[in-house]
């Protein structure tokens, strides 16, 4: 049960770290008007000068592939998982299931018990934030920080709404 445990915090301590560095890694390779005769001619990112479409297809279908183990994959499963041990009650003040607060309770002990599930109300916030700040402030300032402030917003909303805290 603690090999499990570590396991669940390893891959979120994965996610934290590694999202926003794949998504900056794609919007960079994505970007092929750095492509000349078949060949990479950037020196923006790191080791890939001189490289062929096929190898960035390679690395951008890669790092896709973890974007959506980490962003979807992940996230999804665990909810999942909370979702059937709330139904059961064990997430419950009165009978807490020591195992399920062992392995999953950092992510659901801060909330109340009917809102088990705002840390990846949080997560989805927080990913969009990253997104639409790596992704638009640089091109389109303007419609990034709209979208950041709108996210925001809504983060208020859901939490005068919702009151995951009380």
């Amino acid at each position: 049960r603690a090999r499990k445990a570590h396991i669940v915090h390893y891959t979120y301590g994965l996610y934290s770290l590694s999202f926003p560095l794949l998504i900056t890694q794609v919007a960079k390779w994505l970007d092929w008007s750095q492509l000349e005769s078949g060949v990479w001619t950037s020196n923006e990112v790191p080791h890939v000068n001189n490289s062929h479409t096929w190898e960035m297809a390679l690395a951008v279908g890669i790092a896709s592939f973890w974007l959506l183990l980490l962003v979807v994959a992940v996230p999804l499963k665990t909810l999942r998982t909370l979702r059937h041990k709330y139904e059961a009650g064990l997430l419950s003040d009165e009978s807490p299931s020591l195992a399920t607060q062992a392995r999953l309770g950092w992510l659901y002990d801060k909330y109340t018990e009917d809102t088990y599930y705002f840390e990846f109300v949080a997560l989805v916030g927080r990913a969009v934030l990253i997104l639409s700040g790596i992704l638009l402030i640089k091109n389109q300032p303007v419609l990034g920080q709209l979208v950041c402030i709108m996210v925001s917003l809504v983060s208020m909303v859901l939490l005068i709404k919702l009151k995951p805290f009380e």
